[in-house]
């Protein structure tokens, strides 16, 4: 019963809250704030992610992650993500790194967001 116990909690752990809509525009995923100083929060927290126009709109779930509500573009993708998780960087007033999993179906919308490379 324990050891049951102590499983399903660690299961609770390892994942990752991620929602997607069918054509990947909107999702419920993680975001956290790249500046070092204490205007951003510096662990992942929830957010609601909309692609609008080729911009992202950024609000979050509850009252932790206010400080990363805005508008953002899509700047990069970190060319070595975490096993399993896609890293985008926004820009916007603050810059922002979103993590989604591989499975997600907004992968190909953040991909068409990014900017050319020459």
């Amino acid at each position: 019963m324990i050891v049951g116990g102590a499983g399903l909690a660690w299961a609770a752990f390892m994942l990752e809250p991620h929602w997607s809509s069918k054509d990947g525009r909107r999702m419920m995923t993680q975001a956290q704030g790249m500046e070092s100083s204490r205007a951003l929060p510096t662990r992942w927290l929830e957010v609601r992610v909309a692609v609008i126009e080729g911009n992202l709109i950024v609000t979050s779930r509850g009252l932790q992650a206010i400080k990363l509500r805005g508008t953002y573009v899509v700047t990069g993708k970190s060319p070595t993500p975490p096993k399993n998780k896609q890293i985008y960087v926004l820009q916007g007033e603050k810059q922002v790194l979103l993590r989604i999993p591989n499975s997600s179906r907004s992968i190909p919308v953040l991909d068409a967001l990014l900017p050319l490379q020459p």
